[in-house]
């Protein structure tokens, strides 16, 4: 699925882990299945990490 994973800086690696995570249960991500994430892991994402996991899986979905 994510065989060509982006090269990222190291302190960014556990977004691209929250993304895999989150794409596994869900066609496309939203804000209503981040919140779903928040409560099933006790993760706390701000404003910014939400936007970019929304980001990121609006551009897996046009690449797909």
């Amino acid at each position: 699925m994510f065989s060509d994973k982006p090269i990222l800086p190291e302190c960014m690696e556990y977004l691209w882990e929250d993304f895999i995570e989150l794409c596994k249960g869900c066609e496309s991500v939203g804000y209503t299945d981040l919140k779903a994430y928040q409560e099933i892991t006790g993760k706390d994402l701000n404003y910014w990490e939400s936007s970019l996991l929304i980001e990121l899986d609006l551009l897996r979905r046009k690449r797909d």
